[in-house]
């Protein structure tokens, strides 16, 4: 899988857990800081854009300056439109805004894939595969009875993979 589609079914998994503990009441972080990382979030896909913000404002269309002043989350006069983040989304490839607002709002937004007419047969030997690497990883990090920080980012990783396999198989049929 792509690195790119790998960290947005990353951040994905890392979404669908935030839903989980909101779900159970635990809902963790204020309206204000749930915002505050959708805008850091804008402010990311901008920033690590190849070029950076004046290559991004460039195939936007908009001015570089003005730009960056709308991706800085702590500057109140200038604000990004619906319809600028969708275009600096698809520009980039960077769908972390659109994840993070879903978190705030207790949802997941998942790809859909673009390999529908492949083959059922390959879309199930994928999906066994990757449930194989979750089970792989979580039998890992339990060895010690203890899940280290990095240890719930592979596993998250590889839920977000398997989770992508399942979403193609619903596609191939």
């Amino acid at each position: 899988m792509a690195k790119a589609a790998s960290e947005r079914a990353e951040v994905m998994v890392g979404t669908l857990s935030a839903g989980l503990q909101a779900a159970n009441g635990d809902m963790g972080e204020s309206a204000a800081t749930i915002t505050q990382d959708v805008l850091d979030a804008a402010y990311d896909m901008g920033h690590s854009f190849p070029g950076g913000v004046p290559a991004l404002a460039q195939r936007m269309g908009v001015s570089a300056n003005t730009l960056n002043h709308k991706l800085n989350p702590s500057n109140d006069t200038h604000h990004l439109t619906v319809r600028e983040l969708q275009k600096a989304m698809h520009i980039t490839g960077d769908h972390g805004p659109l994840h993070a607002l879903c978190a705030s709002l207790n949802h997941v937004a998942l790809p859909i894939s673009t390999n529908a007419g492949g083959c059922v047969d390959h879309a199930l030997r994928e999906l066994g595969a990757q449930v194989g690497d979750v089970y792989r990883q979580v039998d890992g990090a339990l060895k010690d009875r203890r899940v280290t920080p990095n240890e719930r980012k592979r596993i998250r990783r590889e839920v977000a993979e398997a989770i992508a396999a399942l979403n193609n198989v619903l596609q191939v049929l």
